[in-house]
């Protein structure tokens, strides 16, 4: 809404003043500028780490530069600034 989340829960007796109630929220997330061979749904998983909870990796079908990404849903703490860019650790090298 005008360029700003918009999140909805579900009410429950004292939500008002649950501190907790709307720190967290889904959003979708792209992962760009991965080797070919990292573009996997496995690589989606094990960057999970980063992120409170994954709930879907998708790979696009399309190609040319569209196809050169991952897409995931994720659950973000929006209570913190968001990450532009974190080390990940696959197969024991940071990258």
């Amino acid at each position: 809404v005008d360029s700003q989340i918009l999140i909805l829960r579900r009410w429950y007796n004292g939500i008002e003043e649950d501190n907790g109630a709307f720190k967290l929220a889904p959003l979708w997330i792209q992962v760009w500028n991965l080797p070919v061979h990292w573009i996997s749904k496995e690589v989606g998983w094990k960057i999970r780490s980063i992120f409170p909870e994954v709930k879907e990796v998708i790979i696009p079908q399309i190609g040319g530069k569209e196809g050169r990404h991952l897409k995931m849903l994720v659950i973000v703490d929006i209570s913190r600034p968001p990450v532009r860019g974190s080390i990940v650790k696959l197969s024991g090298v940071g990258k």
